[in-house]
């Protein structure tokens, strides 16, 4: 959600109606925004953004021909952007210190608008924001178990994914996760008839190390755990929800 909310009051209605689990901060200077957010410009024909800051080529007369064909939106006029910077300074200071207080911002500071471009400051800055989202995901994960006898879940999970958007994971992937890990291991799954009879110490640090890889925090998963142990332990690093 970008731009909202952008009041104290926002922010309490929000959190009425929707769970807020973090909150990136961007900071930058105002004159950064206005030099660069002044010069855009959009053509009428074609509704393509151009930035005019070094003006347009070719003779006077064929300048303001081409200048014709261009309207600044209300929202980029200096003044505009003046007022609107100074309302968000006012604001922005009480809606960041509400969300710290709940623990879930992040401040992001950029020299300027054209540290965001890739390859220059937002590469290094991005690195540790990413850290901090995947953290946030997998705390937040809703994971649901499909447990029954060999080959019952299939058309079941199909539909549960066609309708909610999970991200199915099959005993037969967990399987192919363990094949693909230590010699030891894969020795220990090819001699065992099913994925029950691997030991629960490295069972679960194969679902753990899998689930960590998805980007999805809607997760089926299909044949585990298979006792008591390993539904004790998979509760301590995964919320069940279902």
């Amino acid at each position: 959600l970008d731009g909202f909310p952008r009041t104290l009051q926002q922010a309490q209605l929000l959190a009425a109606k929707a769970a807020v689990g973090i909150v990136l901060c961007l900071v930058l200077p105002s004159e950064s925004i206005i030099s660069h957010t002044s010069t855009r410009w959009v053509h009428k024909l074609s509704g393509k953004t151009s930035e005019m800051d070094h003006g347009l080529p070719g003779e006077a007369d064929e300048y303001d021909r081409q200048l014709e064909m261009f309207v600044q939106r209300e929202d980029d006029r200096i003044e505009v952007l003046r007022s609107r910077l100074d309302e968000f300074a006012k604001s922005s200071p009480i809606v960041c210190t509400h969300y710290e207080a709940l623990g879930v911002l992040t401040k992001i500071k950029f020299s300027g608008l054209k540290a965001l471009a890739p390859g220059c400051q937002l590469d290094a800055l991005y690195s540790s924001l990413r850290q901090r989202v995947e953290d946030w995901l997998w705390a937040g994960r809703f994971t649901a178990l499909v447990l029954g006898p060999r080959g019952s879940g299939q058309t079941i999970c199909q539909r549960l994914v066609a309708d909610f958007g999970f991200l199915h994971v099959s005993a037969d992937a967990l399987r192919a996760e363990l094949q693909s890990c230590t010699n030891e291991m894969s020795q220990e799954i090819r001699e065992g008839s099913s994925v029950s009879e691997v030991s629960d110490e490295k069972m679960l640090a194969v679902v753990l190390a899998h689930l960590r890889r998805l980007r999805s925090n809607r997760v089926l998963l299909e044949g585990f755990p298979c006792n008591l142990q390993q539904a004790e332990q998979l509760g301590l690093h995964v919320a069940v929800g279902l």
